[in-house]
């Protein structure tokens, strides 16, 4: 697992400038090999991709080597979070479980680029869910495209709920224009060996 964790994050087509004969064509140059597909996830392979999405997700937001956040550190975590003898576990959380669903963006190499897990929680009414994009295909429209699979299997739920990184403020930003509101709680990051200040805001939209 650890030589996976953030083995298949860089598999995108991001163009490197220096080889490209200029701005405008190295931007549709780029523009045109972020193609993907979205599907429901449906095999091992694919709960493997969303564990590398979610590292590379993570080193880039919440690494912060002033409070003793590092890349090592949240490496460690995740390595012990999704270690070997867990992987038919986390396989059953992402496939199995009746109140959730979980759909993949895959490129053209058939690597897991984004994804979208939803979670129907009956006794609240409640549908959550988590939205995780690579940083190179990121600003194409894919999370939104994600999110319309997602929220769309979440209608039938009286309110919807997630979990924003409180120093992500473009994320906490685009989540108010889609009609989510501060709850006013906030719950602390859990990772492994960090002590530190780290906070989740938890937002909430009537559906």
């Amino acid at each position: 697992m650890p030589d996976r964790l953030i083995g298949r994050t860089t598999v995108s087509g991001t163009v490197n400038p220096g080889s490209s004969p200029g701005p405008a064509i190295s931007f549709i140059f780029w523009f045109m090999k972020q193609k993907y597909r979205i599907r429901k996830a449906k095999t091992k392979e694919d709960v493997l991709g969303i564990i590398d999405v979610q590292a590379a997700v993570w080193l880039c937001s919440y690494e912060d080597k002033k409070k003793g956040l590092t890349k090592d550190v949240i490496l460690e975590h995740l390595e012990d979070e999704y270690r070997e003898e867990k992987t038919d576990e986390v396989v059953a959380e992402y496939l199995e479980d009746e109140n959730s669903r979980t759909w993949v963006a895959i490129n053209e190499d058939n690597h897991v680029v984004g994804y979208i897990s939803c979670k129907k929680h009956p006794d609240s009414e409640t549908g959550s869910f988590v939205v995780y994009v690579l940083p190179e295909y990121q600003g194409i429209g894919l999370g939104r495209r994600l999110m319309k699979k997602g929220l769309s299997w979440l209608k039938d739920q009286k309110y919807l709920e997630i979990m924003v990184f409180k120093q992500n403020k473009k994320a906490l930003e685009m989540y108010k224009k889609m009609g989510f509101e501060d709850t006013g709680e906030e719950k602390d990051i859990d990772i492994k060996n960090f002590e530190g200040e780290g906070t989740y805001i938890v937002m909430r939209k009537y559906n």
